[in-house]
């Protein structure tokens, strides 16, 4: 997979997911170019007609009530009001720089289908770079030495107001340190694949060892007495004889005349 056709198929999954912008400088009533003080001149205006306690029971009056609240909210911040202006979107306004990384490291990964960035750009040379069309997304979003000298960003990415945030007070480093683990990614040096491969190995090295070791044979259970073939017959019983009872004694002589 080459560059061009990774950044191609970037730009195509980009338009798939644009999402309708909505216009907040015509909700308040202004154009572009208004200024703070015509930004909060015109809410509290609007705000004070369409409030819900003047206009209890009327669904309409709450709805564009929340659209006015929302459009002051952003355009009376300068950093939100800066993002919408480069970007129009207002979905991710309000997002965490934490969420931000997640998000866009998933993402990242899905386009990348399994390869880094720098297995993407190996073997590319000075004069390839050149004539490569500009990487879609800003070189801040990456680790220091993810890109070679001559790589092209595109400036029509933009960052949420908690990123950019985090890189006016911290630096790079600060948005670096958040990607983490995300690191193999960039240089291919610890991607989940690389963690699923060396687990196989190892499983694999495991089977190996098992299948090396001797056999051990268990001695046969001992062999169980073999039945005779018949049971043996019991001896005959005798018949008790009847005791013999010795003979009555004589009678006595008589007596002597």
């Amino acid at each position: 997979t080459g560059l061009g056709d990774t950044t191609a198929s970037m730009d195509a999954d980009d338009a798939d997911m644009e999402r309708p912008t909505i216009d907040l400088y015509a909700i308040l009533g202004l154009e572009k170019a208004a200024t703070p003080d015509a930004i909060k001149k015109s809410y509290r205006k609007l705000a004070l007609r369409w409030h819900p306690d003047k206009n209890q029971g009327n669904e309409e009056a709450q709805e564009k009530f929340k659209d006015i609240s929302k459009a002051y909210t952003i355009l009376s911040d300068p950093k939100k009001r800066t993002y919408y202006d480069q970007s129009g979107d207002v979905e991710d306004m309000d997002v965490s720089a934490e969420d931000f990384v997640a998000t866009f490291q998933d993402m990242m990964s899905e386009m990348l289908g399994g390869i880094s960035i720098a297995e993407m750009l190996d073997g590319l040379d000075t004069s390839d770079l050149k004539n490569m069309p500009p990487f879609p997304f800003p070189k801040e979003l990456f680790p220091p030495g993810t890109f070679p000298e001559g790589m092209k960003f595109s400036t029509d990415f933009h960052m949420p107001p908690a990123v950019e945030e985090l890189l006016e007070k911290g630096g790079p480093e600060a948005l670096s340190a958040m990607f983490g683990a995300g690191g193999g990614m960039f240089d291919g040096s610890g991607s989940d694949d690389d963690d699923d491969s060396d687990e196989w190995e190892e499983e694999e090295e495991e089977e190996e060892k098992e299948e090396e070791l001797p056999l051990r044979v268990s001695p046969p259970p001992p062999t169980p007495p073999t039945p005779p073939l018949h049971p043996p017959v019991p001896p005959p019983t005798l018949p008790t004889l009847p005791k013999l009872m010795p003979p009555p004694p004589p009678p006595p002589p008589p007596p002597p005349p």
